[in-house]
């Protein structure tokens, strides 16, 4: 059962968060004129909420906070803490707005799915309300946690730079102010204003790998590996990470593609000319780019696509995406999965997000078209003109509108027929479509 604990129980001798402190965390935000927070009602995302609403107090022109909370829909006292979240917002005047997380969930590894799904219901409701970023409440303690966890899968430096405080590769950035701040402060700041929080009772289950890292935590620090000390090595990795990045960008400027309708090619010839390690990250993030996940693959998947490639081998899938080598080029492109793509109805004078990979806006002459996967035999059917240079089994994943009148639209595409120049025009503009993310 969730437990709500109030600030007068057992004092950790910690200095909380002060106004000197906040002005100085939050000082990035500043230029932003909407901002995001993740708040759960537990002690870290609440701390994070009263810090940044402390802070606009203390600043001119700060931005207007909009807090998000998602229920999973997997405990019952989740609907609680969201009610005391909205309640705490509605004091301070802040916009509260709970998020459900709708959909099957398997058992097998439920806490990395609620993670990556909360993730996701946060940043594409941000994104939705114009927020120029979303802010975490991850702290000190985190990281250290997911330093040990991805430590132990054998994770490589880009895993091991565990959480970065910024990320600039997703729909709207994502900050992390209090990645360097301990956990015990921001609980002192908490009890300092008698704000209660809320505890989850799976924060202590160890059948999960990071509580059983948080467990360890205190028998390394008695031989010196503290967080601190944790942190530090993350925070070299990801300077590492950085530096292997920016070789990365280097040689996808000048051996790699992207297309329109989010299918990547690359030169073959960077898997001889190129470090594996630079290799891996360009698979990566052109996987992750491909797939619309959040994260991505992990190293052993990595490795053995990365193996496969060398061999020759035609064609090979990992993390949603094929690998598909064609002449001198591989390419990736999303595959359909066993269960296929959902297609979705339009509605007029809306943006929505399809498959993770594409953002919408339609005008009202949109209203009942469909959004869809190209599908085998698309461009014959629908009379389009495959790309040049480009094989027709990439696009099988690439998206299409089809109108109630029967036209149809591809962003790019050019018709093999002759369309009626009215209707022609009216398809093209009744709908936006692009690339959610506009590079690896």
């Amino acid at each position: 059962m969730s437990k709500l604990v109030r600030g007068v129980t057992s004092f950790e001798p910690h200095c909380p968060l002060s106004d000197i402190e906040l002005v100085k965390l939050f000082s990035a935000f500043s230029t932003m004129r909407r901002l995001a927070l993740g708040v759960s009602g537990g002690g870290d995302s609440l701390c994070l909420m009263w810090a940044l609403h402390r802070w606009t107090q203390l600043v001119e022109n700060a931005p207007k906070l909009f807090v998000f909370t998602v229920d999973h829909g997997l405990r019952a006292e989740a609907v609680k803490e969201a009610e005391g979240v909205a309640a705490l917002c509605a004091d301070w005047d802040l916009y509260h707005e709970t998020l459900h997380w709708i959909g099957k969930k398997s058992p097998s590894n439920l806490q990395a799915q609620a993670r990556a799904a909360r993730f996701q219901l946060l940043l594409s409701r941000a994104h939705e309300l114009n927020c120029d970023a979303l802010a975490l409440a991850h702290h000190l303690d985190d990281q250290a946690e997911t330093f040990l966890t991805r430590l132990s899968r054998g994770s490589g430096v880009y895993g091991l730079a565990a959480i970065r405080s910024r990320r600039l590769d997703t729909i709207i950035p994502v900050e992390r102010p209090l990645l360097t701040t301990p956990k015990s402060r921001l609980i002192a700041s908490l009890r300092e204003h008698g704000i209660e929080w809320f505890d989850d009772p799976s924060n202590e289950n160890e059948a999960f790998t990071r509580i059983k890292a948080r467990k360890l935590l205190p028998e390394l620090t008695k031989v010196g590996l503290t967080a601190e000390r944790i942190a530090e090595t993350a925070r070299s990795m990801e300077r590492a990470a950085n530096a292997l990045d920016e070789w990365v960008e280097r040689a996808f400027k000048s051996q790699g593609k992207v297309h329109p309708l989010g299918v990547v090619r690359l030169n073959l010839c960077v898997f001889e000319d190129l470090p594996c390690e630079v290799v891996l990250r360009l698979l990566a993030r052109s996987i992750r780019f491909v797939s619309g996940a959040e994260y991505t693959a992990r190293l052993s998947s990595l490795e053995g696509s990365y193996q496969s490639i060398l061999e020759g081998r035609k064609s090979t899938t990992v993390s949603d995406t094929v690998l598909f080598q064609h002449g001198s080029s591989l390419y990736l492109f999303r595959e359909f999965g066993r269960k296929g793509i959902a297609p979705i109805e339009l509605n007029g004078s809306e943006t929505g997000i399809w498959d993770n990979r594409f953002e919408y806006k339609t005008k009202n002459d949109a209203e009942g078209a469909v959004l869809r996967p190209l599908g085998e035999g698309g461009f014959k059917h629908f009379s389009f003109e495959p790309p040049e240079n480009w094989p027709k089994a990439v696009f099988l994943t690439a998206p299409l509108i089809v109108f109630p009148d029967g036209g149809s639209y591809m962003p790019t595409m050019r018709k093999t027929e002759p369309a009626d120049e009215e209707g022609g025009n009216h398809h093209e503009t009744a709908v936006q479509l692009r690339l959610l993310r506009d590079k690896l």
